[in-house]
């Protein structure tokens, strides 16, 4: 019997160990689990890290031959990682035209999982880089101080898709998309930052493009045309000169501007709701603090710039030393359609559609692009621009770039 109560506490005795010893396991393995997923979300972050450094040295070496690219890849990642002990990670590269995908892949031994069968576990990273461009520069705000150099909100649209946008801003938020709005270009590029999702994201930390124009002047002013009695009417047609105190076409009429030079003084052109303005080989000029354009809901302005002279190739223009100015507007379903550039550097353009009506700006530039002091997209408004000549435009005005990632 004794005999017997002392198998019966050895058994027990012997469960407890083993008890013991499997609630031992199951507690290391639970925070060993932790502590390796921990180690192993560094490790990805690592290889990543180093990943995006091998994919941006090989598309710098555009033009080399592969093995060579390769080469430099994998000597820029091992200076570059920064993981775990143990065997080299695997890097692989693939080419195809500008872009080079790399590839990495590292089996890491866990440090406590091993207690439960886990004996490592894989992490991997991969990264995409190409050519940088040089793209012509189709929008181009010029401020520096104000934050917001565009701004695009609500269901708004900006789309430059063969072009770039660049923002003088240096303000961290210096391009700013939000709520349901979208911007596509070519490129983005700001010198502060930007905030928001832009296709593809953009450059930061660029330095500031110069005015391009700021010594452009305008000729010296004619005498002050009046045009009240044909501005009554429902059809009428309007000359070249300058016009002080400003132009407003009233609802519903169909105006037709001739070819040259119009010069708007000390007031705004005001296009109400329905009229049509059809205006080729024209140049619009503004002096003056309240020298802008209004153009009101159902308003439709078809603006084409003149082939030749002093102003070719721009079909919008004020001074550089010219005062600032109220916003140059286009409001709910209004729609301009321009062919030619705009060089407004003291003008904040301003798109607004507070309703599903759009107010729409079409641009097909050339030379000039669209140059002004800042720009707002705002509702359902939509800008859209379109550079017809890309390979023509001038050095500065293109904007270049080493290379960049893609994914």
């Amino acid at each position: 019997m004794a005999n017997a109560g002392r198998e019966f506490g050895a058994d027990r005795a012997g469960n407890m160990l083993i008890m013991f010893a499997l609630c031992a396991a199951l507690v290391i393995g639970a925070a060993g689990g932790a502590l390796d997923y921990m180690r192993l979300t560094q490790e990805r972050s690592a290889l990543q890290e180093a990943a995006d450094a091998a994919a941006l040295a090989a598309a710098r070496l555009h033009g080399k031959t592969e093995s060579e690219r390769t080469a430099s890849a994998q000597r820029i990642f091992a200076q570059n990682y920064r993981g775990s002990d143990g065997a080299a990670p695997v890097v692989s590269l693939s080419f195809n035209g500008d872009f080079v995908s790399v590839e990495v892949s590292h089996d890491v031994p866990t440090m406590l999982l091993g207690v439960i069968g886990k004996r490592s576990f894989s992490a991997s990273a991969a990264s995409q880089a190409t050519r940088g461009v040089s793209a012509p520069v189709c929008l181009l705000a010029l401020d520096e101080t104000l934050p917001n150099g565009f701004e695009i909100d609500g269901n708004a649209g900006l789309t430059a898709g063969n072009c770039a946008v660049v923002s003088n801003s240096t303000d961290d938020q210096g391009m700013r998309v939000y709520g349901g709005a979208t911007a596509e270009a070519a490129e983005f590029a700001v010198v502060g930052g930007f905030d928001g999702t832009f296709s593809p994201s953009p450059m930061t930390g660029i330095a500031p493009f110069d005015d391009p124009y700021a010594a452009r002047t305008l000729p010296p002013e004619g005498p002050c045309i009046d045009a009240s009695d044909r501005l009554m009417q429902a059809n009428f047609t309007l000359d070249p000169g300058t016009y002080c105190g400003g132009i407003e076409i009233m609802a519903g009429a169909t105006a037709l501007l001739n070819p040259g030079l119009y010069v708007m003084k000390d007031g705004p052109i005001k296009v109400q709701s329905g009229a049509v303005v059809t205006a080729e080989n024209v140049t619009l000029a503004f002096t003056g603090a309240t020298a802008t354009l209004y153009l009101q809901g159902g308003a439709q302005v078809r603006l084409t710039a003149p082939e030749e002279g002093d102003f070719a190739g721009l079909a919008l223009f004020s001074e550089s030393t010219a005062p600032t100015v109220e916003w140059f507007t286009i409001s709910g379903g209004a729609t301009l359609d321009l062919e030619g550039g705009m060089y407004l550097p003291t003008h904040e353009i301003w798109l607004k559609s507070p309703t599903t009506d759009r107010a729409v700006l079409n641009a097909a530039t050339s030379d000039y692009g669209l140059i002004a002091k800042r720009f707002c997209v705002q509702g359902a408004a939509e800008l859209e621009v379109t550079h017809v000549n890309p390979d023509s435009l001038e050095e500065t005005l293109r904007l270049k770039s080493g290379v960049r990632l893609v994914r």
